[in-house]
């Protein structure tokens, strides 16, 4: 439950997003999250 609280205000607008849109691709959940993804590309993967 820890980790639902801590993460709260991702959850919320993740749901709100999909309310609106109701699909979201890897890139768009990532960026309404506020998640920057490493890649294969990046230097610290």
């Amino acid at each position: 439950m820890r980790k639902l609280r801590d993460h709260r205000g991702q959850l919320d607008a993740l749901a709100e997003s999909l309310l609106t849109s109701e699909t979201l691709d890897e890139a768009e959940a990532y960026r309404i999250a506020g998640i920057t993804r490493l890649t294969k590309d990046d230097p610290e993967v």
